[in-house]
């Protein structure tokens, strides 16, 4: 009996050491960052933006994770560089040598060691032909909003939306972009930018009831609404 307890406690002994050495090494030893150009300003965007950088200070190596991670910073870096203005964006994140989006969900590694991420934002792009139609009386663009200024992304969508913007404050509630046209000329480092805008009907309020008043007497919470929807004098 004794040598049989024995036997059966050096088998268990066995499972549970092989258990621990067979685990996954889930440990991250290296992620490097490298934005060509040493801009200051691009590698502070490219970190910022990147989602491995993210899980690398929180200290999270699942495998599973990183190369979610690694695939989503594709788009992350883009956007990064597109709203400062760089559209020949090049990314290339590896890891352990393999390229993250090479790697597929059921062949996800069980360990990683090092994720490299090499970006060449390719040269600053300027503004060329810019156009936004039709567009309400008054309308304000920003002033960045013209040809030879920086091309970043946020001034083409602020001056969208300022000119969208325009054509609901006099009444037309359901303006929208009809069509866009946006070409990025890599061999000039320009970018072209038409939008034409559907002011749609010019809408006007129907009967007004209120409900759920408590503090309130209905009488003034429908004055207050009716002092801050009367269309101006040039309307």
């Amino acid at each position: 009996m004794l040598a049989r307890r024995g036997q059966y406690m050096f088998l268990a002994a066995g499972v549970v050491c092989l258990a621990f050495f067979s685990g996954p090494a889930q440990t991250l030893d290296r992620l490097d960052i490298q934005v060509r150009g040493e801009d200051e300003e691009l590698t502070r965007a490219v970190n910022s933006a990147s989602l491995l950088r993210s899980l690398q200070s929180q200290d999270q190596t699942d495998p599973q994770d990183l190369v979610a991670a690694a695939r989503a910073d594709y788009g992350r870096i883009l956007a990064a560089l597109y709203s400062r203005g760089h559209y020949s964006v090049i990314v290339r994140i590896a890891i352990d040598g393999r390229e993250a989006a090479d790697i597929r969900p059921l062949e996800v590694p069980t360990a990683i060691s090092t994720i490299t991420v090499v970006v060449d934002p390719g040269p600053a792009f300027t503004l060329g032909q810019t156009r936004i139609a039709p567009l309400a009386a008054g309308t304000e663009l920003p002033k960045s909003f013209q040809g030879g200024s920086p091309a970043e992304s946020a001034v083409v969508s602020d001056a969208v939306a300022a000119s969208i913007r325009a054509w609901r404050n006099v009444g037309h509630a359901k303006a929208a972009v009809q069509d866009e046209t946006v070409i990025a000329d890599h061999s000039t480092a320009r970018l072209d930018v038409d939008v034409a805008l559907d002011p749609g009907p010019k809408l006007r309020f129907g009967p007004l009831t209120v409900d759920g008043e408590q503090r309130m007497r209905q009488e003034r919470i429908i004055k207050i609404c009716l002092l801050y929807t009367s269309p101006s004098p040039r309307d």
